[in-house]
C-alpha cells in the first residue's frame, strides 16, 4: 500500500433514481430526521489519480471531519451515496481526505 493518501482530481455529484434498498434508506433517514426527503440518491464519485490497489489495510474517506461509511470503487476512483440534499449544504467547501485504516481496526491513522 502507497504511504501517501490517494490524490483526488475531482468530484462529481448527481442524482439518481433510487434502487429499493435506497428507497428504504432515504424512509429511515426520513423517520430519524424528521424531514421529508426527497426520492433521490445523488450519487458522489471522486476521481482518484491513481486508484490504489486492494490491501488487507484500507483507506477512511471523510469530507471534513465526517466520514463516510460506506464507499465502493469505479474504473477511476471511489464513489459512495448521498440521501439527504442536507449534506451538500453541510459540507460544502469541505475537503475529501482519505486515512489509512488498520488491517484489524476501525480507528484510522492519521496522516
Amino acid at each position: 500500500m502507497p504511504s501517501t493518501p490517494p490524490r483526488a482530481v475531482a468530484v462529481e455529484a448527481a442524482a439518481s433514481q433510487p434502487t429499493d434498498a435506497d428507497n428504504a434508506a432515504i424512509t429511515r433517514l426520513s423517520q430519524a430526521t424528521g424531514r421529508d426527503l426527497p426520492p433521490v440518491a445523488y450519487l458522489v464519485k471522486i476521481q482518484l489519480e491513481t486508484v490504489p490497489e486492494a490491501t488487507s489495510s484500507g483507506w477512511a474517506l471523510y469530507v471534513g471531519n465526517f466520514r463516510i461509511p460506506k464507499y465502493w470503487e469505479y474504473k477511476d476512483g471511489i464513489y459512495f451515496k448521498v440521501y439527504d440534499p442536507q449534506f451538500f449544504t453541510d459540507h460544502a467547501g469541505g475537503r475529501c481526505v482519505s486515512r489509512r485504516m488498520g488491517p484489524n481496526s476501525s480507528r484510522p491513522a492519521w496522516y
